[in-house]
């Protein structure tokens, strides 16, 4: 495996083997959140996968955090592991970053994967209630305490987690400050991608699970409707995160739709 820094200060990993694939994290945590991934796409991809500024080792990069500034710094890791052009995938929080590369900076993208995501978090009241109480529980209990109290195993929709499951998430999400995890939040509540959509020309995938809660289906409508030609898959009983209970799942789509984006 190998790991550095960009001159910024953000901290990416890579390893694994073939056509290069960049992982973008969630909200509150670390590119770790991807380790169940790794194991199932390390024998045919090279997966870089860095921490975005003020999450897990490069929280103490400082903001702005606007998706914008992110998506550059997504480009500068491109950049210090020599590759012109990657594949990208945007898991929750990491599709607004991603989808700002595409729109920003095409040349660096083979092609577009959007999972469990959104352009706009913040279109229903529900919602925008739902995100002024987090930030709520974050200013005065702090990340840790927050993540512990709200997520159970059964939030974000789906198939549970298990014991394990939880426990491992909740340690990927403790890595990071209050601070940083206030502007993550901003970033949520005000990023709006709506726009830049039809703009996106990268073969573009878009995975959602079928009982999401988290980011419910009409998000992934919203990125269908948006994105021309864009493919979408739904996970049947998988939630929010799919990522650790439908992972053979996940990983089988990826290897399929990889293997054919050089004829896209």
């Amino acid at each position: 495996m190998d790991e550095g820094r960009t001159s910024r200060g953000i901290y990416w990993r890579a390893t694994g083997t073939g056509a290069p694939l960049l992982l973008l994290h969630g909200l509150f945590a670390t590119g770790q959140m991807f380790e169940p991934l790794v194991e199932h796409l390390a024998a045919t991809c090279r997966l870089i996968v860095p921490d975005l500024a003020g999450h897990g080792r490069s929280r103490d990069v400082r903001g702005p955090y606007r998706a914008a500034d992110l998506a550059a710094d997504v480009a500068d890791v491109l950049d210090a592991n020599a590759i012109d052009r990657a594949a990208v995938l945007g898991y929750s929080q990491g599709g607004p970053v991603a989808i700002q590369l595409a729109h920003d900076r095409p040349d660096r993208l083979s092609s577009l994967i959007l999972c469990c995501t959104y352009a706009h978090n913040t279109e229903t009241v529900r919602e925008q209630l739902e995100a002024v109480v987090f930030g709520v529980f974050i200013a005065v209990l702090g990340p840790t305490r927050t993540f512990k109290a709200l997520m159970k195993p059964g939030v974000g929709g789906g198939r549970a987690l298990t014991a394990d499951q939880h426990r491992f998430l909740l340690d990927v999400m403790s890595h990071n400050s209050r601070r940083s995890a206030l502007s993550g939040l901003q970033l949520m509540r005000t990023f709006d991608g709506r726009a830049l959509l039809g703009d996106i020309t990268a073969p573009t995938l878009i995975i959602c699970g079928g009982e999401d809660k988290a980011v419910p289906p009409h998000h992934m409508r919203m990125l269908r409707d948006g994105i021309r030609h864009a493919e979408v898959h739904s996970v049947d009983g998988a939630g929010h995160p799919l990522l650790w209970t439908h992972t053979e799942r996940l990983a089988a789509l990826l290897r399929s739709w990889l293997s054919g984006a050089s004829a896209r």
